[in-house]
């Protein structure tokens, strides 16, 4: 609890527990990013099948 040794001066260490912070943070925003894009990406290619649809089956 004294923070003997590698890993307790590591836990204790106010810089080290902000970078992880900072780093467990971006990789959340980071998955919810990639999932929004996937999201919208999906969304784009709904739309346009639909349009297409419309487009192959309306008289020239």
């Amino acid at each position: 609890r004294g923070g003997e040794g590698t890993l307790g001066a590591l836990l204790i260490d106010p810089s080290v527990y902000d970078s992880l912070k900072g780093l467990l943070g971006e990789a959340e925003r980071s998955r919810f990013v990639r999932a929004a894009v996937r999201y919208y990406i999906e969304q784009g290619k709904e739309n346009n099948d639909s349009d297409s649809g419309k487009d192959s089956s309306s008289p020239n």
